[in-house]
């Protein structure tokens, strides 16, 4: 038998299919879709299955084994493979590779755990050498068939070496050492729970105290808990309870009716009440059990997705949720992994990629934030995985709600011209909020980080004992190192940008590509008199350690919002009042709304509008109008009247819609043409050589519209900015023009979605 395998490598010249011969011991357990390991030059590599046909041949190599079967990969999402390879111009294997879970690529090694070898065949445990544990190679392909019934008969179980799939899992149950009264609420709260419910999980606490896990690992490192592992034989289940009361209101109720009547498009659900979401989707859960299927939903990002698991729990006793992201551990994701192959589970809740697992028998496919830029993928292939879900609910036959408080323009657009359904449950509130025009305040205080009216915010906030949380996106001391002599501005001198000075450092640093440079005091004209101008999180952290000696001051960077240990510290000492002062970037906007956060200020909220990015007042209006539900909100500008900011103020969608849409469609932005990028890379003259020379080649086409092209610091290449209608035709022209320009020096990508451009 030959297999035509599609090889996961990211070239053009391998991006067609290459035969392999399927050894015998193969012949009955490979089938179109299955993953195997095959030879390819000097390595051995990932490839798919993509045909199956015909008989041996000589000189073809064969396919060494298989790392898993098409089960794993799922007939649904084969078929969504197909779409998304036509759609991004791909190869099968580059979208199959996005559906096989990380823990599986990374793992090229497999084992077999041997559980009782007085029950094995004979052969068989000679061929094992009496090991409890042995390396899955070619060596054991004659005794495939045996190794397979010993699994179904439990006597071999198969599995990674960081995890073994069995049947039986271990969970960590916790009860109390020292029930004396705790320094804080939160923490005697869990030890009042404890004392009433020994041997409670993680999960049963943060559930019924609604705390957060590094609470309950503070006070197991105290020695007021103690943690032991049980056994938990899988297949025990308790009694499906869904405890909400939640009495929908008439407008509601006409929501959820006409969510039930209608299922031909996908659903924009358009709602600034988060307690009736949360209940709109356990209603969909428990009628979904009920007929037997599952529910899919997806949140932009880990911390959500945790906030949701318990959110559901409360409500939801006895049901399976599982979650799926990148911050759980290996283990924990390969289990989720296991439940969904099985169809052992009620509800999946995941980030984007969780979208691509081989779930099956759903009945709704939530996508929650929508207008979140994580659902655009921007490492190859380029994948937006909002029009992914799509593709596959209409090949799961399922619902499929898009979920957004601040709607993207374009998905809102859609549902004007009938493309989408529209639930509607959006209410203009006004914030709590003080506007303060910069231009103004600069001059009185020559104060460009604080203004008058959020100091006296931050003052009253801190003598009440509640949080502040200030926004602000540079995270450098100063934006800008200027000679007051010459005034010539310190540039990088690989990515020609201004380089940033990083005080804990005393450093120029490039925000692109991380070059340093210590030694920049003198100028070339002579001069060492720096000036450093603007401001970034470094020196909005000094000011206010001077302004605030006393207070619990935290900066949250990037590095610090990717670490699930420190994200979980800082929800602790939200919870238990041990911080003053947060300070972070716009991701801060995904924290929950604790009730003891009192105050949220944007520092300089013009960083969008300033910004390259047709979509700038877009990302304007939804940053203040998701952080307007605070108690009390200061914003900083230096457009005071910009139609982003005073709308999203009064979280007035459709007027800012209104005024956007006729913005974009004077200027031929989305959604009245599709844009894409192209990014060209090499020698620095063939780069515009190639963007011209497409540019020229697609001329005759009036329905295309270029921007550029411009080079990109951060790439380190040549951007070129594509608006169109067609995108079939494009990708035709652009395909065509880099076969007849034929140079080596350069390598052209065209990204069909990107995050604005």
């Amino acid at each position: 038998m030959i297999a035509k395998v599609s090889i996961d490598r990211r070239s053009s010249s391998i991006a067609s299919l290459y035969d392999y011969n399927v050894p015998t011991e193969l012949v009955s357990e490979i089938n179109v879709g299955a993953s195997v390991f095959v030879p390819f030059g000097y390595d051995q590599v990932f490839g798919y299955v993509v045909e199956l046909s015909g008989e041996t041949k000589e000189g073809l190599k064969d396919i060494v084994d298989i790392v898993n079967d098409a089960i794993q990969i799922g007939d649904i999402n084969f078929k969504l493979a197909e779409e998304l390879a036509r759609d991004l111009d791909s190869s099968m294997a580059n979208v199959l590779s996005m559906m096989q879970p990380s823990f599986i690529k990374g793992q090229k090694q497999q084992y077999l755990y041997i559980e009782d070898y007085n029950k094995l065949d004979g052969n068989l445990a000679l061929a094992l050498n009496g090991k409890s544990k042995v390396l899955i190679n070619s060596s054991l392909l004659p005794f495939k068939k045996q190794i397979q019934a010993e699994i179904k008969n439990g006597n071999i179980v198969k599995g990674y070496e960081f995890f073994v799939y069995g049947k039986n899992k271990k969970i960590k149950t916790y009860s109390v050492i020292d029930d004396s009264m705790q320094s804080t609420k939160s923490r005697d709260l869990v030890v009042r729970y404890l004392v009433d419910h020994p041997g409670a999980t993680l999960d049963d606490i943060r559930v019924a105290t609604n705390v957060s896990s590094n609470i309950v690992k503070t006070l197991v490192s105290l020695k007021v808990l103690k943690v032991t592992e049980v056994v938990v034989t899988r297949g025990k289940t308790l009694e499906k309870k869904n405890k909400s009361k939640y009495e929908f209101s008439f407008s509601e109720k006409e929501i959820v009716d006409y969510y039930s009547e209608v299922s031909q498009k996908p659903f924009l659900f358009f709602s600034s009440n988060e307690e009736f979401r949360l209940h709109f989707y356990i209603k969909l859960i428990n009628e979904a059990e009920l007929s037997g299927k599952k529910v899919v939903i997806i949140y932009s990002n880990a911390l959500s997705v945790e906030e949701a698991c318990l959110s559901l729990k409360r409500y939801l006793r006895g049901y399976d949720i599982i979650s799926y992201h990148s911050k759980n551990t290996n283990s924990e994701n390969y289990d989720s992994y296991q439940k969904i192959l099985s169809g052992d589970y009620d509800v999946l809740i995941g980030t984007p990629n969780a979208l691509l697992l081989p779930i099956d028998k759903v009945s709704d496919m939530i996508l929650n934030d929508v207008d979140d830029e994580m659902y655009i993928n921007e490492t190859y292939p380029y994948l937006n995985y909002k029009e992914a879900a799509i593709k596959k609910a209409k090949l799961l036959e399922c619902k499929i709600i898009l979920e957004s408080s601040t709607p993207l323009v374009a998905d809102y657009y859609k549902t004007m011209v009938g493309k989408y359904y529209i639930l509607n449950n959006h209410f203009e509130t006004k914030a709590n909020a003080d506007i303060v025009d910069m231009n103004k305040e600069v001059l009185e205080t020559n104060d460009v980080i604080l203004s008058n009216i959020l100091k006296q915010r931050l003052d009253d906030v801190i003598s009440n004992k509640k949080v502040s949380v200030l926004i602000c996106n540079n995270v450098a001391f100063a934006t800008q190192i200027k000679c007051r002599k010459c005034g010539k501005v310190l540039k990088c001198p690989n990515c020609k940008v201004p380089l940033v000075y990083v005080k804990s450092k005393d450093a120029a640093r490039c925000p692109y590509c991380n070059y340093e440079e210590k030694m920049f005091k003198s100028c070339k004209c002579g001069s060492t008199n720096y000036i450093s101008l603007g401001f970034g999180l470094e020196q909005v952290e000094e000011k206010l350690k001077g302004m605030y000696p006393e207070a619990k001051i935290i900066r949250a960077d990037s590095a610090f919002l990717n670490s699930k240990e420190k994200m979980e510290s800082l929800l602790q000492g939200i919870e238990e009042g041990s911080i003053d002062i947060i300070i972070g970037t716009n991701a801060l906007t995904k924290i929950n709304k604790y009730p003891n956060i009192d105050l949220v200020g944007l520092l300089y909220v013009d960083s969008f509008l300033n910004a390259n990015n047709y979509s700038g007042s877009e990302a304007t209006y939804n940053l203040i109008a998701k952080v307007s539900a605070f108690p009390h909100l200061v914003i900083q500008t230096y457009n005071p009247t910009h139609y982003s900011i005073v709308n999203a103020i009064n979280n007035n969608y459709e007027d800012y819609y209104e005024l956007e849409l006729q913005n974009r469609e004077l200027l031929e932005y989305p959604p009245f043409k599709d844009l894409s990028i192209i990014f060209i890379k090499g020698d620095y003259q063939e780069m515009y050589h190639f963007a011209f020379y497409f540019k020229k080649a697609v001329s005759h086409s009036k329905d295309i519209v270029f921007l550029g092209p411009t080079y990109d610091y951060i790439r380190k290449g040549v951007k070129l900015i594509i608006k169109y209608n067609d995108y079939e035709g494009v990708n035709k022209l652009f395909n065509d023009s880099v076969k007849h320009f034929n140079s080596s020096k350069v390598m052209a990508t065209l990204h069909r979605y990107t995050r604005g451009g």
